[in-house]
């Protein structure tokens, strides 16, 4: 910067000392305007060029190394530069490079470990199962609070095993859905109707809110948004406390429809709603995330949305607490 800096004051210096010898040895020149307006003319063009170009100098590893820390920023591993400008500079971009090449080395293992445990997973949980079920058999029957609690942990199991499977896949890029003609009213309205039971024994309101009279078609895959509708109403019963409540709406916006979650105060804090998404996020508070059916259940319910081209967003609730809001189109964009 100070060596621009120089050189533009010694370019400055040159030409006032250009112009002042000049009308020393031609005096005519010094009282004609003309052409000292045009000398001083030429003369600040040339400092503009000289300018630039020193300029464009200067900014050029600047502009290389923001092209770098974007590049890094987009998950691009296979860094490519010039090394050009002060040595500080190049050094900076040599570590962008290494820190965007090990991030590369630590997403692949992180994926391929994720995979490799939901492969791992799959059989055990399906034999879980399979044993249960020989077990129910078994004379002189086993105790019936233990075979609840059994059936539990295999649901629970199973449950972590699918959801940790779907989360494998939408990480890769496969996680597939198949849409079909449904009625989503039906199916909030279902869903609704479902957890009533499990609220009314946690001490909370759970009611159908602003849902159409008539019936609403659409083309999504109805298993996977149950299991959307089944994750937010499971988490908006983990943060809301004996007698809040917790209204499920449908509402149209253009060629989308909005499912709208609101559950009651305290609930949990703006800020920190969308990691509830993340795969293994935990809160800070143990308590709440117990009875969840899965800690993956909302990251797969953000891979289904995903997958059907919607998206999720956080919000307050006018009740208090927090807006769970999520945009599906009515039909799968075409390709």
């Amino acid at each position: 910067m100070f060596s621009i800096l120089a050189a533009q004051a010694f370019v400055v210096a040159l030409a006032i000392g250009g112009l002042l010898f000049g009308a020393s040895r031609y005096p005519a020149i010094g009282t004609n305007p003309i052409v000292i307006a045009a000398i001083a003319a030429c003369l600040f063009l040339a400092m503009l060029f000289v300018a630039h170009l020193l300029a464009k100098r200067w900014t050029r590893p600047h502009l290389e190394l923001h092209r770098l820390s974007r590049a890094a920023a987009e998950g691009d591993d296979e860094l490519t530069f010039e090394e050009i400008g002060p040595p500080e500079t190049v050094a900076t971009m040599r570590n962008l490079q290494f820190a965007a090449s090990r991030f590369n080395r630590l997403e692949n293992a992180r994926r391929t470990w994720l995979v490799s445990i939901s492969d791992e997973l799959k059989q055990p949980a399906e034999n879980f199962g399979e044993h249960f079920i020989a077990l129910c058999a078994v004379q002189p029957p086993l105790p019936a609070p233990l075979l609840d609690a059994i059936e539990e942990d295999a649901r629970r199991l199973i449950n972590i095993a699918d959801d940790l499977d779907a989360v494998a896949l939408a990480d890769l890029g496969r996680f597939a859905v198949t849409p079909a003609e449904i009625d989503a009213r039906a199916l909030v309205h279902n869903a609704v109707l479902n957890h009533q039971p499990r609220a009314r024994a946690l001490g909370v309101e759970l009611l159908s809110d602003e849902l159409p009279d008539h019936e609403i078609l659409v083309e999504w895959d109805a298993p996977r948004i149950e299991q959307v509708t089944d994750a937010l109403i499971e988490n908006a019963l983990r943060y809301t406390p004996p007698g809040g409540r917790i209204l499920i709406g449908l509402r149209g916006a253009r060629d989308a429809w909005r499912l709208i979650v609101d559950d009651s105060a305290p609930g949990i804090d703006i800020g920190l709603a969308q990691s509830l998404f993340d795969p293994f996020y935990r809160t800070a508070d143990p308590a709440s995330d117990a009875g969840s059916a899965s800690a993956l259940g909302l990251a797969t319910a953000r891979a289904i949305i995903e997958a059907h081209h919607g998206r999720v967003e956080t919000s307050g609730s006018p009740l208090g607490g927090l807006r769970v809001t999520v945009v599906l189109p009515a039909k799968p964009p075409m390709a």
